[in-house]
């Protein structure tokens, strides 16, 4: 709070409530709506204060519709998002004895000369990001929250108050069995295996994803691509690498396929991935560990010599990132982890290197930025493998259509000339009156 000079009367930031995989910056501006409101509410009643006037502040628009300004009425205002805050702040600005008008201001500002509401608006961020950094440790946001005064709806599910992404909990109550059977049956994923994995971390990234690149990403994880080991089973192809003609085209031997090309792709991409995982700030540690699977991984390796880098330290972070190279490298697979199955340990690896006590290990979103550059990485090896069969540029790839055309025209050639019975008889002229080179030409 302040006055029209800028000088802050109150100042204040506390915690966010509610499930911390439903929050989100709207879900901050309604707490923070709700906190104020009710403040001016105890501040007018203690000192009965009925009769002055009141502007609040917010840079979220839709909070401040929706508080103020749309009814509340009918089921479906009930399954818009953060209905409970929502209904929560309705009762309170009926509940105050003064004016509030509401208005929108712009957050953020970079402009020059700031006005009154954006000064105070800066400041009113820097507080919630100091409380981001140290949040109170006494206060832990919880899934289950106590239903609010004059509460009319409460949706729960699994003792889990659902405040926002309604169709998505209905959408994993109706298929999240049915597709981790699947998966466990397709991937020969134990169930034991399958609560190793931050899956959490893997919906979110793989929903951050453009519609392109989230249908590109599904084919590589799934295993849904047109290796030649699945050209041979279904179109009767060769199934050897087209990089190395040595061996079956698995997906996992596109990623280790040691043909002269191949390596130095890879080496290219590998050369390149630290430098995108330093951008969010992944330590060193777990970068070395990344490339030192990646290598034994790729060489072949027997896995019985394979160990992590910080095996024997004493170091905390050591102990955990020694737990989580040995998890996902012995029991869940190092191809599960180019899939962006990672385990649960190396988000818990990254929070002991950053020094993220327990009470904030919630925040941390190290998972979620990693696993895309993981999906950046493989695909920029099935991308390399394409290039090799179809060619690295579109005047290579038109060069491959047409001489496969001729390779056709020449077979369908020879074998007419051996066989003219194959033509009508007034069709032979086609062939007799033109050479293969002229055809092919």
């Amino acid at each position: 709070m302040a006055l029209p000079s800028k000088e802050a009367v109150l100042t204040g930031s506390g915690p966010m409530s509610g499930d911390p995989t439903l929050v989100s910056p709207y879900r901050a501006e309604l707490c923070g709506l709700v906190a104020t409101l009710y403040l001016i509410y105890k501040i007018c009643t203690y000192h009965d204060v009925s009769s002055k006037k009141l502007t609040l502040y917010c840079d979220n628009n839709g909070a401040i519709n929706n508080v103020f300004h749309r009814p509340f009425s009918g089921i479906n205002s009930f399954l818009q998002s953060n209905y409970n805050l929502i209904q929560v702040a309705k009762n309170l600005c009926q509940s105050v004895p003064i004016d509030i008008t509401a208005t929108w201001v712009k957050g953020h500002s970079q402009a020059i000369q700031k006005t009154v509401q954006e000064e105070i608006n800066i400041q009113a961020d820097l507080l919630a990001g100091r409380y981001a950094e140290q949040p109170d440790p006494t206060f832990l946001p919880n899934s289950y929250q106590i239903p609010p005064p004059h509460f009319k709806v409460h949706l729960k599910h699994h003792n889990k108050v659902i405040t926002a992404k309604l169709y998505r909990a209905l959408q994993h109550l109706f298929h999240s069995d049915p597709l981790r059977l699947h998966i466990m049956k397709k991937k020969n994923l134990s169930a034991q295996v399958m609560e190793l994995i931050n899956w959490d971390a893997f919906s979110t990234s793989f929903n951050r994803l453009t519609r392109n690149r989230k249908i590109k990403t599904a084919k590589l994880v799934h295993h849904l691509i047109n290796t030649n080991v699945q050209n041979h089973k279904y179109y009767g192809l060769s199934s050897l690498c087209p990089c190395c003609q040595d061996q079956d085209e698995t997906f996992a031997h596109v990623l280790q396929c040691k043909s002269p090309s191949a390596l130095s792709h890879r080496s290219q991409a590998t050369e390149q991935l630290p430098k995108n995982l330093l951008k969010i700030h992944t330590p060193v540690p777990i970068i070395d560990a990344l490339l030192h699977g990646i290598q034994k991984w790729t060489t072949e390796v027997p896995s019985n010599q394979v160990r992590s880098l910080t095996i024997g330290s004493l170091k905390a972070g050591d102990i955990v990132l020694t737990s989580a190279f040995t998890e996902q490298f012995h029991t869940i697979g190092w191809l599960q982890l180019l899939l962006g199955r990672l385990s649960k340990k190396w988000e818990l690896a990254y929070t002991h290197y950053k020094g993220i006590s327990s009470h904030q290990s919630y925040k941390t979103n190290w998972s979620t930025s990693f696993i895309p550059h993981i999906w950046e990485y493989t695909h920029s090896l099935w991308q390399h493998r394409n290039g090799i069969l179809h060619g690295l540029s579109s005047e290579q790839c038109a060069e491959k259509i047409l001489n496969k055309l001729r390779m056709e025209v020449s077979c369908l050639y020879e074998s007419i000339l051996e066989n003219p019975d194959k033509l009508l008889p007034r069709h032979l002229g086609l062939i007799k009156d033109n050479s293969l080179e002229r055809l092919l030409n």
